[in-house]
């Protein structure tokens, strides 16, 4: 248990760290940020495994707390039953972290596009006592324009008022060109739903377009309802045809994609560490 408790100890700093940065009255700037101003070095550093990478089974966690349950239940031959009661009660407190952040997501409340969103009686179908499908497409949508919002408002009402703009057909905006949705689970009235958005990949200054990842998660069953693969188009409505976005935006994006991958290795560390402990001590039962 020490050990795990150092590991422990040492993942919350780093996700101390993480929010810090994440938070909405800071800018979540990173040390290396520099390097990105370099269009050349920018593309070059471009990590593509991360990208590529299979997002996990929707049930791992769900899964391995029904394995902790089992234990933290009874008293069990290896006398560790009150250690699996604690690693039972950090996956419940964690949840969203080790669900979401895992997958690279952040999921800090500065960064979430929905944040426990009321579920309403009129967003069910009635044929099959669910939320209607459409609706997991709606809470998306809204969820994708909070979030890209979210990275002006972290730099003031200026910076604020220029990714406002990105929103509208003025100028350079963006338009949805695609999205697919995976249906995880039926939520149904009462519930609150959460929607996190990540980066599927990082942008350079060449990009005409953002693939985008989302997770919609049911806050009463603490699970992921749905999950939307989308591309968007960057798009000059003057121009009529696809655009690239102002480089100071660019290094911004980059920026989230750069914090998306410390939250990836955090949170796996953190889950790792869960499941390592999980595994020890099954193997004593």
């Amino acid at each position: 248990m020490d050990q795990f408790a150092s590991r422990m100890r040492s993942s919350t700093l780093i996700s101390h760290q993480i929010r810090s940065r994440c938070t909405t009255g800071a800018s979540p700037r990173l040390p290396s940020r520099a390097l990105l101003h370099t269009p050349g070095r920018l593309v070059s550093e471009t990590p593509t495994p991360a990208a590529a990478a299979a997002p996990l089974n929707s049930r791992w966690l769900s899964d391995l707390q029904a394995r902790i349950r089992r234990i933290a239940s009874v008293e069990s031959r290896s006398g560790r039953h009150e250690e699996a009661r604690q690693l039972l009660r950090l996956t419940e407190t964690q949840w969203l972290g080790f669900l979401a952040g895992r997958d690279g997501f952040l999921t800090g409340e500065g960064w979430r596009g929905l944040d426990r969103h009321q579920v309403n009686w009129g967003d069910m179908d009635s044929m099959v006592g669910h939320v209607n499908n459409v609706m997991y497409n709606k809470f998306a949508e809204s969820a994708r324009v909070n979030w890209i919002l979210s990275h002006g408002k972290r730099d003031g009402p200026e910076a604020a008022k220029e990714w406002a703009e990105i929103m509208s057909p003025r100028g350079v905006g963006l338009i949805l060109k695609s999205i697919k949705t995976d249906f995880k689970f039926p939520m149904a009235y009462p519930d609150q739903v959460t929607v996190v958005y990540k980066l599927a990949e990082k942008p350079t200054y060449t990009s005409d377009h953002l693939k985008l990842d989302a997770l919609l998660l049911s806050e009463q069953h603490r699970r992921v309802a749905a999950r939307c693969i989308e591309e968007v188009t960057i798009y000059d409505y003057r121009a009529a045809k696809k655009a690239v976005l102002p480089s100071h935006m660019v290094d911004r994006l980059a920026e989230t994609f750069e914090l998306q991958e410390e939250a990836r290795r955090e949170f796996d560390e953190r889950a790792n560490g869960v499941i390592k402990a999980i595994q020890e001590i099954e193997a004593k039962e």
